[in-house]
């Protein structure tokens, strides 16, 4: 995780590649332009520090739901960033995702617990302490999040299909029927990414161990 993201609209010019650099230039707001070319030079960067490559030589695909692989490497990644900060896991061959979220991100949590959690993980949020309730949502929504990233597959699952126990020493997860996936197959990670952040991990292998860097 790196939460630096200089004021600086030069990020990334030698390493992004043109591709990268017209995307970052459609976004309105010079503070997510810096935060799309500093999150995806961050990736090239940590994906070449694995592979023994130049940042810029790697190049990418982009499949049917939208998400990027490398050409031609067995490495799987994700990126997510937000507001102050950019994280991405990367796995050796295993399906994997990451998502984080700012503790101060504006959200109608309510709203939003009743669209997308399972009954259970509604219950546990409306019983959760109040001072508590906030962290509990971020936790199951960047799990949730993590999961569908790592399937690739986006929005196509049902939120409400795929819920989340966070009661025990690490997340365990519980698929309906619409998702056609097998849960043993999969290991989770939740925690705080710093103070005001948290991030969630869904990785598929259940020998998988977190590295943190």
């Amino acid at each position: 995780m790196d939460q630096d993201c200089a004021d600086n609209d030069g990020i990334g010019e030698e390493i992004l590649s043109p591709e990268e650099l017209d995307r970052a230039a459609r976004y309105r707001f010079p503070r997510d332009r810096r935060l799309f070319r500093f999150a995806h030079t961050f990736l090239r960067q940590t994906l070449a520090s694995y592979l023994d490559r130049a940042p810029h030589d790697l190049q990418f695909s982009i499949g049917s739901h939208g998400r990027p692989e490398l050409i031609g490497e067995e490495l799987r990644f994700n990126l997510t960033h937000t507001e102050g900060l950019v994280g991405c896991v990367v796995t050796h061959s295993a399906d994997c995702g990451v998502d984080a979220e700012a503790l101060d991100r504006r959200a109608d949590q309510q709203l939003l617990s009743a669209r997308v959690f399972t009954a259970k993980e509604q219950e546990a949020f409306q019983n959760a302490a109040e001072d508590e309730r906030s962290l509990l949502f971020f936790k199951t929504w960047t799990l949730k999040e993590a999961y569908i990233k790592a399937r690739g597959l986006g929005l196509a699952l049902p939120l409400r299909e795929i819920s989340f126990d966070l009661s025990g020493v690490e997340p365990t997860g519980l698929f309906g029927v619409a998702v056609d996936d097998v849960a043993e197959q999969w290991r989770y990670w939740s925690g705080m990414a710093s103070d005001g952040h948290v991030y969630g991990v869904a990785v598929r292998s259940p020998q998988a161990v977190l590295l943190l860097r």
